[in-house]
């Protein structure tokens, strides 16, 4: 993690004590302080230490089919529809998906890609027919 994402993060430790008050977290959300990037690697830092690879719905260099990955034991994460997945999350991520689609089609909507997606992995759970099953 860079350096000055990880002195944010301890930045946000400190923001509540543990005895604070349920009143005092809603009034001040995490987020309010810390951003959505450092969230975001923050989550990500707790999945690469239970070993859950994460993957990022996003085109790159790297990008592999969605029914190529086994995701029955993954995160993915799936970018606003306006900005998409942030370079620090790309990072830190095992590798880059896609939803394979017809040439006519540019893209999805966030919701629809993460509706699919999903879908993918529960098929893949549940048949026990992911990649290496």
């Amino acid at each position: 993690m860079r350096e000055d994402l990880k002195l944010r993060l301890e930045r946000f430790k400190g923001q509540f004590p543990v005895d604070a008050s349920v009143e005092d977290r809603v009034a001040r959300p995490p987020v309010e302080f810390i951003g959505e990037e450092i969230l975001e690697l923050a989550v990500s830092a707790l999945l690469q230490g239970a070993g859950i690879p994460m993957y990022a719905a996003a085109l790159g260099k790297d990008t592999a089919d969605v029914r190529a990955l086994d995701l029955s034991n993954a995160a993915v994460v799936i970018g606003s529809e306006g900005r998409g997945v942030s370079q620090a999350v790309l990072e830190v991520c095992s590798g880059t998906l896609s939803i394979p689609m017809s040439r006519r089609c540019e893209s999805l909507n966030a919701a629809v890609a993460a509706a699919v997606i999903l879908w993918e992995m529960a098929r893949e759970t549940l048949a026990g027919t992911g990649p290496e099953q």
